[in-house]
């Protein structure tokens, strides 16, 4: 008996020991070579040049759903860098997008989020429907399939939730520690700076039934299964990047207008260091945190890769020629790996816009 309750009590310390993980800010199998390689670029839309690109996502079998500001208009193009079609263009009708907040792509579709309304197109551009949002809690993170997604909280609502579309219903599968939205009012406007303010950022793994989150102004991602349960946590000992004077220099620079809209006293009150990451993506068997940046063009992507249990395994850089810049519209994260390839949109040293889709080299499951 007494052999009994000392194993039941190894085995609830051992259980406890791996509910989270300590990282230290070291890989353990050290950096990987993404061995990045050029496919094809494209600076057009079939005869348009790309003016105000947004990568809205990337499909399982590599379609490239885009968004242009300045066309008004979305665009699919093919795995060979082809134009497919123009949709979804800037209204309020059927088809029609508004203002796009989140993307996403299930089973080689796309879902616009067009607050207060999803919008379903197929990958050639066709609409098929429109679905209202009638709680504004319920927008949506990440997508389990066409009819599932998990919503969680972007400012202090503190709740994760399952929503059923087909089914209409709403279930709270997790109560968070909550954290006010992060935005500050200069001149009668709300600011939000996303490298610097605290977002709610998180992945589904679908193989494992499992999501994957992280209140980004600490480095800290928990693992739930799809009934909220907690599985395990891991973090990285890491210091906070400092927002140098240069930085913010060349993001006045980038953004003239905007800066003009900020008073001094909005800039004093600014975070004065970034977020530790903007992006989490399941992909392959590994958990990719794709590390914050400063403004909207980066000369690299660091990529922290982690095993699925949370171990820091490969620190990963992608780097561009000399001259390019990584370019990331301020709302949507700017780089995406789909399979065995990285895509994402490239200022030239001529200061025009390319889509740019690279092979890579990436760790086995």
């Amino acid at each position: 008996m007494k052999k009994i309750i000392f194993l039941f009590i190894v085995f609830i310390f051992d259980c406890f020991l791996a509910s989270e993980i300590i990282n230290q800010d070291k890989p353990l199998l050290g950096d990987w070579d993404l061995k990045a390689q050029k496919v094809w670029e494209i600076g057009k839309y079939g005869e348009e040049p790309m003016a105000s690109p947004i990568l809205a996502c990337v499909s399982g079998d590599g379609t490239i759903f885009m968004h242009d500001f300045k066309h008004g208009l979305h665009f699919s193009i093919d795995s060979s860098g082809k134009l497919k079609t123009s949709f979804a263009r800037k209204g309020e009708g059927p088809g029609e997008v508004r203002f796009p907040w989140g993307y996403f792509s299930v089973d080689n579709k796309l879902i616009v989020f067009d607050r207060p309304k999803l919008h379903f197109f197929l990958a050639d551009g066709t609409y098929q429907k429109s679905i209202p949002i009638t709680t504004r809690s319920d927008r949506p993170g990440v997508f389990i399939n066409e009819n599932e997604y998990i919503s969680y909280p972007k400012s202090d609502e503190g709740e994760i939730i399952h929503v059923n579309l087909e089914k209409g219903s709403r279930k709270v599968i997790k109560k968070i520690s909550t954290y006010k939205d992060a935005t500050y009012i200069s001149r009668g406007k709300a600011v939000v700076v996303p490298w610097l303010h605290a977002e709610f950022v998180a992945d589904y793994d679908a193989q494992n039934h499992r999501f994957y989150y992280g209140i980004n102004d600490a480095y800290l991602i928990n693992v739930i299964d799809s009934e909220g349960n907690m599985i395990n946590t891991f973090s990285l000992k890491r210091q906070k990047r400092k927002v140098s004077a240069e930085m913010d220099k060349e993001y006045r620079k980038q953004n003239p207008n905007e800066s003009e809209m900020i008073s001094p006293e909005m800039v004093k009150s600014l975070p004065k260091e970034l977020t530790y990451f903007r992006k989490i993506q399941i992909t392959n068997g590994w958990v990719y945190v794709f590390v914050t940046n400063f403004a909207e063009y980066w000369d690299d992507q660091q990529i922290d890769i982690f095993s699925l249990d949370g171990k820091y395994t490969y620190r990963a850089v992608f780097k561009l020629g000399s001259g390019e810049k990584i370019y990331s519209a301020s709302l949507f994260p700017g780089v995406f790996i789909q399979g065995n390839y990285l895509y994402t949109i490239v200022l030239d040293k001529d200061h025009d816009y390319k889509l740019v889709k690279y092979q890579i080299s990436l760790p086995s499951s």
